[in-house]
């Protein structure tokens, strides 16, 4: 029987019940998807009696413990899908050696603890990943016409992410052996991996988010990128840049701002071809310090940052100093000198990644517009929410299933059931 001779019998099934339907799109269309989520639900529990009992091996099977488990009966469960609620007889076996029990076909459909199928739960955290909880589960219920409660999604979700938590751990481990993981295209060019900070707010207070963001463009300029974040070190950073092909690109970059830890972390494990102090993250130092010496929003602020971003852009870092040093001398105020004393500190500390004209004749990327855009995609839109504070626990597994989907690893991270893990 062909799918056109199926519909029609749908189509003449729904007549008979309901009577003829007129010609308005919206009402049919209502009516029809009603009557094929029925027909769906049905025809999922049938599939699924057809097959009972679930996950049989026979009297007795192995035990992890290394003795036998026994089959002792058939045990229903219940699951909510995204066809409907269906009920399922599956195997149950028990070790008296050790005392536990198992049923197998639960750990083999990817079934957790939670009476929800491996798909509906793909379908909450794909919402929850972008909303609070509570919307994503109202989201649900909106789209698909699937309840489950707010507290449902949260649990699912910080299952899920406990498990893609995990994986980029255990991904970040390789750095010991240096074995690289294949997750990505290798990048045949140039590699550039942007790190910065963002602050997020959790029950202790505001603490920082290590982002960072592996970008390449392809012969014909298209670009690609991954993402990482962490509430803790940034480990993973490198799992991310060796799947988009550190170890084979031609030339590799690492773009960051003054902060201590992407310099003396990062770096020496990425090992980079060229380090560049962001553009805009050096102006914003030149302002600061402007404002503590001329005071925000004067023509004379304005006038000074301009003429030492002038100097900055040329790459002419001696006489950049050598301004800063001669607006330096007479300055009598304790937080005007030290503000400039910091800002001399944090440019001669970092000079050698300043060499803009160098770095723009090279044709380099001497601005990280995209950390920028990173931060706000994996981090501020769903963490940085009015009223929102995080357990950093629950904050990293929503980051790491959110980045998960970010770099278009979803399909194949809920293909290995973590339901089940």
């Amino acid at each position: 029987m062909d799918v056109t001779t199926i519909a029609q019998d749908v189509l003449e099934l729904i007549q008979t019940r309901e009577g003829g339907m007129g010609t308005d799109l919206g009402e049919a269309e209502r009516r029809i998807k009603a009557q094929l989520e029925q027909i769906g639900k049905a025809a999922l529990q049938w599939h699924m009696d057809q097959h009972a009992p679930l996950g049989y091996q026979g009297s007795r099977r192995a035990c992890p413990c290394g003795q036998k488990q026994r089959f002792v009966e058939h045990r229903p469960r219940t699951v909510q899908t995204t066809l409907g609620t269906v009920t399922m007889r599956r195997a149950y076996y028990h070790c008296r050696s050790c005392g536990t029990g198992a049923v197998p076909y639960d750990q083999q459909a990817g079934l957790g603890s939670m009476a929800v199928s491996p798909g509906l739960a793909k379908r909450a955290c794909a919402l929850s990943i972008d909303l609070p909880f509570a919307k994503a589960a109202q989201k649900l219920a909106e789209l698909t016409g699937l309840r489950l409660s707010a507290s449902s999604v949260e649990r699912l979700t910080g299952h899920a992410g406990e498990v893609a938590d995990r994986i980029e751990q255990a991904q970040a481990a390789c750095m010991a052996t240096w074995q690289a993981p294949a997750e990505a295209p290798a990048a045949a060019g140039r590699l550039y991996l942007s790190v910065d900070g963002v602050m997020a707010p959790m029950r202790a207070g505001w603490e920082e988010i290590k982002a960072a963001v592996c970008y390449w463009r392809d012969a014909q300029g298209t670009l690609f990128r991954r993402y990482c974040a962490r509430t803790e070190k940034i480990d993973r950073a490198w799992a991310v840049a060796e799947a988009c092909g550190l170890s084979g690109c031609r030339e590799s970059v690492l773009l960051g701002d003054g902060a201590a830890w992407i310099w003396e972390r990062v770096s020496p494990v990425i090992a980079p071809d060229v380090q560049i102090v962001d553009w805009y993250h050096a102006c914003a130092h030149l302002w600061e310090a402007g404002h503590a010496v001329h005071g925000e929003g004067t023509a004379a602020c304005q006038a000074w940052v301009e003429s030492l971003k002038d100097l900055l852009w040329e790459g002419q870092i001696e006489a950049l100093l050598d301004r800063l040093h001669q607006t330096l001398k007479p300055l009598r105020s304790p937080d005007k000198r030290q503000a400039l004393e910091t800002l001399c500190g944090y440019v001669q500390g970092h000079r050698a990644q300043m060499a803009y004209d160098r770095f723009r004749a090279l044709g380099l990327d001497i601005g990280s517009g995209l950390m920028e855009s990173a931060c706000r995609t994996v981090v501020q839109e769903r963490l940085k929410r009015p009223g929102t504070r995080w357990h950093p626990p629950n904050a990293q597994r929503v980051l790491s299933l959110r980045v998960c989907h970010l770099n278009g690893l979803w399909d194949s991270f809920w293909g290995n059931r973590p339901l089940a893990a």
